[in-house]
């Protein structure tokens, strides 16, 4: 691209409300060309090298300042390292959000190249590049290589999206995706925000609830009000748990509604009374009701700040401090990167809601169908095996002192399954719950020994080993994550 001219703008971007910005080609390298609507992002400067442009301006629907800077990284290691501390340099003057794109000709591990030498140094140093600067690398849907040679015995993935942690506050639902390169040898990506709706949102308790004034009364007046009569302890436990969520949902609802409403009240009150302060109209009556106001309006923004911890489930290292732009930033950053948009379906990119879970129900229920009639069989002596007293410790029912022993030595925030309930509310009110619970567990032991190994017998396998109650709980953990993990279509 030696050079470019309004006309040609004009023709790719469709209308005539846009402003733009070219580098010219190098040798055999292609130029960089950017372009943008005007009435979406102001321009307030430019800079125009070889390798990158940087664009510094206003993104106009929120008033942010953003830097974006397209990037085509030369091939020698050398010139690529001075192009990152320039780069990064740049982006730690900017007082603003970045986000940066384009061919880095790096990848950042060796699962990100296929078919050629991975070079482990720049691959560090572009790594320390993304640190130092506090960029994220957006998670890339769909194709897993962005560039191919045209043989296909070659793969990379030198294209990306990095930003700054602020852009997943400014565009919470954003995602980048890879699409199909057709003649090219790079594959295109788009940044974009998809929202997506599958429906209600999950339940979720938070432990702020705790403290609301009545909420104990709440929860132990409905759980002993249900009256299930079914025989299976699993599904009675199961009925009352989702009949309490319902209660739960509409007791916080009108609670928070309350709160919100006495929260505006106190701010107007408080503002009051520091107008009369202002004009010297006050007595001691006023300076205690500023301070009984004052404290109130505390102990609700520190109920709110106890939500925004357990979403971005950090431990703070000073108990009671807030950092609110901090915790949002967590939250929207780990929603953005976890968040599935998209799925391969028979070779094809599918992103409506509908779609996307059929084809995860259709991938689970196949992996947890029952298992085949005829199965595998070692047919020889092992040389190790348990002593008779612990294949019998085994194969004995499962004490409610051994359940409860394991749910105490499980994270508070860790929740035991969809249902949304942390293991701190079953610790909290297990003098209510705990016999329900129990009853589930031995439900799903005696009814499910055919096809699954309990829990518990996992627990007591690891226990024979010589681990801990918490260290076996820890890997049972861990173990299920993983399994998850694999399990997981992207």
């Amino acid at each position: 691209m030696t050079s470019i001219s309004h006309m040609d703008v004009k023709f790719l971007w469709g209308n005539s409300n846009y402003d733009y910005v070219c580098s010219e080609s190098l040798g055999n390298s292609g130029g960089i060309l950017c372009i943008w609507e005007a009435s979406i992002f102001k321009k307030i400067n430019t800079t125009v090298s070889d390798n990158f442009i940087a664009i510094y301006g206003t993104w106009l629907p929120t008033n942010s300042k953003i830097l974006f800077i397209a990037i085509y990284a030369p091939q020698q290691t050398s010139c690529k390292r001075k192009l990152w501390d320039y780069i990064s340099n740049i982006v730690g003057r900017w007082n603003g959000e970045s986000i940066i794109m384009g061919d880095f000709n790096e990848v950042r591990s060796s699962e990100e190249r296929r078919g050629s030498c991975f070079n482990p140094y720049s691959a560090r140093y572009f790594d320390r590049f993304i640190s130092n600067a506090g960029l994220v690398d957006v998670t890339l849907e769909g194709y897993a290589f962005t560039w191919a040679h045209p043989s296909a015995s070659k793969m990379s993935k030198l294209d990306r999206f990095l930003v700054s942690d602020g852009i997943f506050s400014l565009f919470p639902s954003i995602t980048a995706i890879c699409l199909d390169r057709h003649l090219s040898d790079h594959r295109p990506i788009l940044l974009r925000e998809v929202k997506l709706d599958f429906g209600p949102t999950p339940f979720r308790f938070y432990h702020s609830w705790f403290d609301y004034v009545g909420f104990d009364d709440m929860i132990k007046l409905s759980w002993h009000s249900f009256s299930h009569s079914d025989t299976n302890g699993m599904i009675r436990f199961k009925k009352k748990l989702q009949d309490l969520k319902k209660i739960i949902r509409s007791w916080i609802k009108a609670k928070k509604l309350e709160i919100s409403g006495s929260k505006n009240e106190m701010i107007s009150e408080l503002g009051a009374i520091d107008k009369d302060m202002d004009r010297g109209v006050f007595d001691d009556d006023t300076v205690f009701r500023r301070f009984e106001l004052k404290h109130k309006l505390l102990n609700v923004s520190e109920m709110e700040s106890k939500d925004n911890f357990q979403k971005s489930k950090v431990k703070w290292a000073v108990e009671g401090d807030e950092n609110s732009k901090f915790f949002h930033g967590i939250i929207n950053k780990r929603r953005a990167q976890l968040a599935i948009r998209g799925i391969f379906v028979d070779g094809f990119w599918e992103t409506e809601p509908g779609m996307i879970k059929d084809a995860f129900f259709n991938h689970f229920a196949s992996r947890f169908k029952e298992p085949a009639n005829h199965r595998f069989k070692l047919n020889f002596e092992f040389n190790k095996k348990l002593h008779q007293n612990q294949m019998e410790d085994l194969e004995r029912s499962v004490s409610r002192d051994e359940i409860r022993r394991a749910v105490w030595s499980c994270g508070d925030n860790k929740s035991p399954g969809p249902d949304g309930f942390t293991f701190e509310f079953f610790k909290k009110y297990w003098d209510c719950i705990g016999s329900d619970f129990c009853e589930a567990v031995e439900c799903f032991k005696s009814g499910s020994a055919q096809f699954w190994m309990s829990w518990m017998d996992i627990i007591r396998v690891g226990q024979v080993m010589g681990y801990s109650m918490e260290g076996c709980v820890k890997d049972l953990e861990n173990i299920i994550g993983k399994q998850g993990e694999d399990n997981v279509i992207r």
